[in-house]
């Protein structure tokens, strides 16, 4: 790629006159220019994903499976490259990096083998009613339409890839609308999935201002929005979406519940640091808030604190880190705001705080205000709240006190407090004896509350891509 990249569209690579750098955020550096798209641009990959879903539908699974199989091909090709390419505009840990590549390539794979799912066939019985005397019936699924995916730069890879797979496998054309903060990731995804000489139309990535973006939500000819990004720009999207279907993944204030029966405190330690600061903890999964109960508490904390102690903020190229840097400065100085606040009320840092330019401190925080920034906002830093409980009931109101519902994870070995909780607690999806950053890729994923509407997972993106059409024949 040259050092202007243009924006892909419809099979095309085309520059603009709206040009934006493209930054490293650990080094300062400027990575490249990258090439905006208009309203008119995102019109015409408007029209182009119109025109091919003319005669889309009507194409074998067996050849949307094949192109799946060649996109993982090309990717394990190039496996060496793109983690450079992500770790360079986001900050992330390179081996964070490839760890992202290969989940990709398995979701290619993955979406590959499931294409011939999505135009499932399922037989009736309508005579269980006196209407359907005398008459056979049976459904199948058929695509929506032309999909638009909204990606933040948490994985600017990955996540735009599992949008672009799921919605290929259902027989859908896809515009994606990239993060501004890690464009780059994407062009490089649609130069690759370009060599596996997809149909005209099939794929755009477009860059866009909030503007742009609004025009392609608002517009006919978008059948289904599929967002991940902050509660704020997600429930906007929802509001003007109009009658579209659309999936929201959102932020979240992860809580991670550790009771006083656990066998192995030393290893729950090591996985709440990096459940809370890996990736400089700009995940949605991030380790947030951590309830221990009160007659572990100091043995937690030590061991916890010794563990994040050893973690420093270094060069995210190099192998061996683990904690890079956040995306920009404003945002550092926003988690060190949020940090400021709850001091002032009370709040005491035992670990960390401190921040230069885009680095900032693996940070614990303890006697944290319930409505404290810190647990009620999604910090989307290396900053973890410690709290002590003693009844758990209480302490499952405290984690649901908060406007999010995405993920939270509890140790123990008590099956009835793990039912308690699953029961209790108003969130996605529990997690049992491992952190609340764990995502298997095709299983459910989505959020309550303000973390979300509606579900991720392999099944879960067929029947948010397709509709399901009913046949009724009287004999």
């Amino acid at each position: 790629m040259s050092r202007t990249l243009p924006y892909y569209l419809a099979g095309e690579w085309e520059h603009s006159e709206i040009v934006k750098n493209n930054y490293n955020p650990y080094t300062g550096n400027v990575l490249g220019e990258i090439c905006f798209a208009d309203t008119d641009a995102a019109e015409r990959a408007i029209k182009a994903a119109t025109k091919i879903f003319e005669w889309l539908p009507q194409e074998p699974a067996s050849a949307r499976s094949e192109i799946l199989r060649d996109i993982a091909a090309i990717l394990k090709n190039q496996a060496d490259i793109i983690p450079q390419v992500i770790t360079a505009e986001t900050g992330k840990p390179i081996r964070f990096a490839r760890r992202e590549v290969a989940r990709t390539i398995e979701i290619f794979e993955l979406y590959s083998e499931q294409t011939v799912h999505t135009t499932t066939v399922s037989t009736l019985e309508p005579s269980r009613f006196s209407a359907g005397a005398g008459k056979i019936a049976f459904t199948r699924r058929v695509p929506v339409g032309p999909v638009l995916a909204i990606t933040p730069f948490v994985f600017p890879f990955n996540f735009p890839a599992k949008k672009i797979a799921g919605a290929l496998a259902c027989g859908c054309p896809v515009i994606l609308k990239p993060s501004p903060y890690a464009p780059q990731s994407a062009l490089l995804l649609a130069k690759l999935l370009d060599e596996a000489d997809l149909p005209e139309g099939l794929l755009s990535v477009l860059p866009a201002s909030d503007e742009v973006t609004q025009f392609m939500v608002r517009h006919n000819g978008i059948k289904a929005i599929n967002f991940t990004g902050s509660s704020e720009a997600g429930w906007f999207i929802r509001s003007i979406a109009g009658n579209k279907k659309v999936l929201l993944n959102l932020g979240n204030s992860s809580a991670n519940i550790v009771h006083k029966d656990v066998r192995n405190i030393k290893r729950i330690a090591e996985r709440m640091a990096a459940g809370a600061f890996a990736a400089s903890g700009q995940l949605c999964l991030s380790v947030q808030r951590i309830y221990v109960h009160k007659d572990i508490f100091a043995k937690f904390m030590n061991e916890f604190v010794a563990v994040a102690n050893r973690i420093k903020v270094s060069d995210p190229a190099e192998e061996t880190t683990l904690l890079g840097c956040v995306i920009n400065e404003a945002h550092a100085v926003r988690i060190s705001d949020m940090l400021k606040e709850a001091v002032q009320n009370g709040a005491q840092i035992i670990l960390g705080g401190k921040s230069w330019n885009t680095n900032f401190e693996p940070t614990i925080v303890i006697n944290v205000e319930h409505n404290s920034s810190l647990i009620q906002q999604e910090v989307f830093g290396p900053v973890v709240v410690v709290v002590q409980y003693d009844d758990f009931s209480m302490m499952l109101n405290a984690v649901n006190g908060t406007k999010f519902g995405l993920q939270a994870a509890l140790f123990t070995q008590d099956i009835n407090l793990i039912m308690q909780a699953f029961e209790a607690l108003d969130v996605g999806s529990l997690v049992v004896n491992d952190y609340s950053a764990l995502r298997i890729d095709h299983l459910p994923f989505g959020g309550m509350k303000a973390s979300g509407f509606g579900r991720e997972g392999l099944n879960e993106i067929i029947d948010f891509l397709t509709e399901k059409k009913t046949l009724i024949i009287s004999k």
